[in-house]
């Protein structure tokens, strides 16, 4: 018993050390592609949901020249959502649960700026102590891969995201069917 026991530690020990250089690389990567920590934007949709949060964040990255052309590029390229819940020319908030936490996420758009930027921010509130416990193991990855994912999505080339043919978007809860897949039509031949 005592050797499974040793094994079980060795395993847990190591599977422990990867992941940490894991989100130790991830965390480097994303600092060179040019992404910084800032301030929750004030003059924000999300900036109305900040009040009381448990855990916020926001990630600023520069974008590449021509990289979005509108919001709807951003939403598609999006890679956390829920269900949107407001949007403006340049933003979109979107709201969702989780294993005992609510959160919000935010995608701004910066014209402003040279070159644009992409701001994503990210408030939690805790609904329940096993919201508290889950994103005490969550938070950790959270801080290393929303900013190497952003910054990924930042620099990704070309104007369309390579996912605007495949993923539908949601406006306020409801798929938009002008994003949806075509069908395809079984022909026989003769």
């Amino acid at each position: 018993m005592n050797g499974f026991l040793l094994r079980v530690f060795v395993v847990g020990l190591c599977v422990t050390l990867a992941g940490s250089l894991v989100l130790l690389t991830l965390g480097v990567l994303a600092h060179e592609d040019g992404v910084r920590t800032v301030r929750v934007p004030r003059q924000s949709l999300i900036a109305a949901h900040a009040d009381g949060a448990d855990y916020l964040d926001a990630y600023e990255t520069p974008l590449v020249r021509n990289r979005f052309r509108n919001l709807e590029d951003v939403i598609v390229a999006a890679f956390q959502k829920g269900y949107e819940i407001s949007r403006s020319e340049t933003e979109v908030v979107y709201h969702g649960r989780s294993c005992g936490v609510a959160f919000h996420v935010s995608y701004k758009l910066s014209s402003a700026s040279d070159p644009a930027g992409l701001t994503m921010t990210t408030i939690v509130r805790y609904e329940s102590i096993a919201g508290r416990v889950y994103f005490a193991f969550v938070r950790p990855a959270h801080r290393k891969l929303v900013p190497f994912l952003l910054g990924r999505m930042g620099k990704a080339r070309g104007n369309t995201p390579p996912s605007v043919a495949y993923t539908p978007t949601t406006r306020l809860g409801r798929m938009d069917p002008s994003r949806a897949l075509p069908r395809r039509v079984a022909t026989r031949r003769a």
